[in-house]
């Protein structure tokens, strides 16, 4: 159903409009995070738009398997451990 409704929204720009905002409007908030932190050496030079991609597409996927399979697994806690594994990744570590 979910897939139906994006694939049906895909044909309606007015729908397709008022459902990519929120998705556009994270992009930009997550990639703004990730040049602050790559600004503040934080976290490591990387393309901060193709990041903060990755972070919404995390998010994204786990809603979607939340929503296909509610009890396959404890979803927060793979949200919160897979966004830890995400920015483990990014964190600009110094060498010693």
């Amino acid at each position: 159903m979910f897939l139906e409704f994006w694939l049906q929204a895909s044909r309606d720009e007015t729908v397709w409009k008022a459902i990519i905002a929120p998705y556009r409007h994270y992009q930009e908030y997550f990639s703004k995070l990730i040049r602050d932190g790559i600004e503040e050496g934080s976290i490591k030079p990387v393309d901060s738009q193709v990041a903060a991609q990755v972070v919404v597409s995390l998010a994204v996927g786990l809603v979607l398997q939340g929503v296909l399979e509610p009890h396959g697994a404890d979803w927060e806690k793979a949200a919160r451990e897979s966004m830890q594994i995400l920015m483990n990744g990014l964190a600009k570590i110094e060498n010693r």
